[in-house]
């Protein structure tokens, strides 16, 4: 095929291309496909060197690949990254279950998490969707909730976007132990009416504001880069600060706070019924600690 016939070829194609996007029969999609199957253009140039000399092969050939890229971009998802989905999700509460267990791997997103007294988890998931897995142990006792991104895919709805929303209610009548794997976020816990013993986070750059209840001892383990968070304290319980942190602001020397080896301990330590155990590491930021009125 010679050179011009070759460019008067494609220009042809992307005219229709171009066409039919416009008249909104076909959608953004199939451009984007041109990232999955750019392979079939080195399989086309191999057809033509092989067949240089016939001309109808060759031209079959092109059409066989731009057919493929148009049918790959039409069974694509029609939901593209400017879109966001909304889905509710409520899991009733077995009667055997007295311990939770939330696990939420989530990419670059707004997140919330608070009570409820209806259900065992009631969820307002806002963006891109993410995959679950529901499970129990030791007789229904345990209820174990897997939240998990899914695979990043440059084509198709799976992207991060900074406004994705995630909501996560849990049910106020059983303890619960959460791990948090989150990328950049906006993180709001507000665990003030719920029995949490143990929280793992780990996390990229945040703005973090966690309110802290006292329904159950809690140890509280963060590993954050770059972030501003927020602690709130109920006035009466045991704290306990572990801190590596030697490029953060914090201002635990302002409060009733002393030194003990290598924690900061609050006076009634060892006087009060419900203790927390905070151990933070973190890179660049601030830590603000609150006691509520």
């Amino acid at each position: 095929m010679r050179k011009k016939e070759v460019g008067g070829f494609i220009l042809i194609i992307l005219g229709i291309f171009l066409l039919l996007f416009n008249l909104g029969y076909v959608n953004f999609n199939i451009f984007l496909s041109l990232l999955d199957l750019w392979p079939l253009f080195l399989i086309a140039i191999g057809v033509n060197i092989i067949f240089k000399n016939k001309r109808l092969i060759t031209y079959i050939s092109w059409i066989i690949i731009f057919i493929i890229i148009i049918v790959y971009g039409l069974l694509m998802p029609t939901n593209t990254t400017d879109e966001v989905q909304s889905e509710t999700l409520t899991i009733e509460k077995l009667p055997d279950t007295s311990y939770g267990h939330l696990k939420l791997d989530i990419g670059a997103s707004q997140l919330k998490i608070a009570s409820t007294k209806d259900h065992l988890l009631e969820a307002d998931l806002r963006g891109r969707p993410l995959d679950f897995r529901e499970s129990y142990m030791n007789n229904r006792q345990r209820a174990v909730l897997d939240f998990q991104s899914r695979p990043f895919k440059i084509s198709g709805i799976q992207r991060d976007r900074m406004y994705d929303s995630y909501t996560f209610k849990l049910n106020e009548d059983i303890i619960w132990d959460i791990d948090l794997d989150l990328g950049a976020v906006s993180c709001e816990l507000n665990l003030e009416d719920l029995a949490v013993r143990k929280i793992d986070l780990d996390s990229g750059a945040t703005d973090m504001t966690f309110i802290l209840g006292k329904r159950h001892d809690l140890d509280f383990d963060i590993n954050t880069g770059a972030s501003d968070i927020k602690i709130i304290l109920p006035p009466d319980v045991g704290l306990r600060v572990e801190m590596d942190s030697a490029l953060s602001n914090s201002n635990l020397k302002d409060l009733n706070i002393v030194k003990r080896g290598d924690y900061y301990i609050s006076p009634d330590y060892d006087r009060a019924e419900v203790t927390i155990h905070l151990d933070i590491d973190m890179g660049v930021g601030n830590i603000e600690f609150i006691y509520s009125e």
